[in-house]
């Protein structure tokens, strides 16, 4: 998450530079649900779960992220102007390569049972930006697509994934603040499909951690 942000202010002045192709990386394959549950500024809880997301990568690997906090693409503000540099635009990809990164510090066991290195972090995220554009969920954008893959990659981002103490489990507070806003959705879709949304149920609505995004990718 840090990552990209510390990285991609540098990398559109360092476009020769690029360890990924659009033409040269593999698609996966992406299926599941991409739900987050908005908890703070700037700050989503990915909710995870049996529908969640998963991506098989180009050599089999299968990654099933669960429950994360994460920022989308941790872009900087400056650079989000530019087209294709949305913190939201790849979202798959993003979360995916903030679980791998999560992984490496909270149960780096995960990642050696996937035989997962950092190389490989970079290529995923690579990969996942890639199955989106040719599954036509996404516009193909060659400069992203190096730049954001590039930057994942470089000796910052490196010691990043090696640094201590960086495992940030989502606290118990944050779960119960998801769970509730999963267990109102439903209410509240049945609320303004029928027109009966009214004042007590809108407080709810706006109340704390109540924004759910969904968002499915595959068959």
């Amino acid at each position: 998450m840090r990552a990209r942000a510390m990285l991609l202010a540098a990398v559109l002045f360092l476009a020769g530079c690029q360890t990924f192709t659009l033409e040269g990386t593999p698609p996966g394959v992406l299926r599941g649900e991409l739900a987050v549950v908005w908890v703070g500024e700037d700050s989503f809880v990915y909710v995870g779960g049996p529908g969640g997301l998963s991506f098989r990568t180009s050599d089999g690997k299968l990654i099933k992220p669960e429950m994360i906090y994460t920022d989308g693409g941790s872009i900087p503000r400056p650079v989000r102007a530019l087209d294709g540099f949305s913190p939201w635009g790849f979202a798959p990809a993003y979360i995916i390569h903030d679980w791998l990164f999560i992984q490496r510090h909270c149960n780096p066991d995960y990642l050696d049972k996937l035989n997962i290195t950092f190389e490989d972090s970079a290529r995923i995220l690579a990969e996942v930006i890639k199955t989106l554009i040719e599954t036509n969920q996404v516009r193909p954008n060659e400069t992203a697509f190096s730049a954001i893959s590039w930057a994942v990659s470089t000796s910052i981002a490196r010691d990043l994934w090696e640094a201590p103490n960086r495992c940030f489990p989502v606290t118990p507070v944050h779960r119960a603040r998801v769970a509730a806003a999963l267990r109102q959705e439903p209410v509240l879709a049945r609320m303004r499909s029928t027109g009966t949304l009214d004042a007590r149920s809108r407080a709810i609505q706006t109340g704390q951690a109540q924004v759910v995004v969904r968002r499915s990718y595959g068959p």
